[in-house]
């Protein structure tokens, strides 16, 4: 996928219009409609800066180096709130997941570790 579809996904991905980017970004609304025709392929390091920031991805995703849309930060989140789940759960003492089933997501994770760290006193985020 080229730099052009790869921003369009990402834009379309907030449900954001190119004008709704250009304002988030602070990138011109000419430069976001060039580069998602395939105006301008090779954009300025800091424009790609911004508009991964604006969008919540990575320069990486942009330009076709990582698959992932998600910006590594939120990995790194997520990856964070996945551990602390996991330690939570085997704490004996902090028997909440013994009858639980199925996936959980995200958001139900993080709410049992902010349950457990004011159960506890511990801090696992």
């Amino acid at each position: 996928m080229a730099l052009a579809d790869r921003l369009k996904a990402a834009r379309r991905r907030k449900q954001w219009s190119e004008r709704d980017l250009a304002r988030e970004s602070g990138v011109p609304y000419t430069t976001i409609w060039r580069l998602e025709n395939g105006r301008t392929a090779e954009p300025k390091l800091g424009v790609l800066h911004r508009l991964s920031d604006a969008l919540d991805t990575s320069i990486d995703y942009l330009v076709g180096s990582s698959q992932s849309m998600e910006s590594d930060s939120a990995l790194l989140e997520v990856d964070n709130v996945e551990r602390a789940y996991e330690f939570a759960r085997g704490d004996p003492d902090f028997q909440f997941g013994t009858r639980l089933r199925g996936e959980l997501s995200i958001e139900a994770k993080r709410f049992i570790v902010e349950l457990y760290e004011k159960a506890t006193g511990k801090k696992l985020l």
